[in-house]
C-alpha cells in the first residue's frame, strides 16, 4: 500500500505511507486543501510509516498554513511507527502551536 487519503467529518487520514517518493505530492495536496478551507486537520494515527522527508513536507506545511492565514493540526501522536521518524528529524509537529508563528 502506498498512500491513501480519506476524509472523515472534516478529518483527514492518512493510511499507508509518506516517504520521500510522494512526500512532495502529498504537501501539494494538502496546500490544494488550505486553499479551499480555513482550517485542516489531518490524522497521522493510522500510518504505517513516515520518513525524515515526510516529517519535513508536513513541517513545510505549518509553515505554509501559518502564511496563509490558516489552521493546520495534526492527530495521532501516540503512533509508534512516527517516532523513529520525528526522533531524526528533531521536528515535533505535536507541540505546534499556531498562534506561536502567526503575527
Amino acid at each position: 500500500m502506498s498512500l491513501n487519503i480519506y476524509e472523515n467529518e472534516g478529518v483527514f487520514e492518512l493510511h499507508g505511507k509518506v516517504l520521500s517518493y510522494n512526500a512532495e505530492q502529498v504537501k501539494k495536496y494538502f496546500q490544494i486543501m488550505l486553499k479551499l478551507k480555513s482550517r485542516v486537520i489531518i490524522n497521522l494515527s493510522l500510518l504505517e510509516k513516515l520518513d525524515v522527508t515526510g516529517v519535513y513536507a508536513f513541517y513545510e506545511l505549518l509553515i505554509y498554513a501559518t502564511a496563509e492565514g490558516k489552521y493546520l493540526t495534526f492527530k495521532g501522536a501516540s503512533n509508534p511507527s512516527l517516532q523513529v521518524a520525528f526522533l531524526n528529524s528533531g521536528c515535533n509537529l505535536f507541540d505546534f502551536n499556531y498562534f506561536q508563528l502567526s503575527a
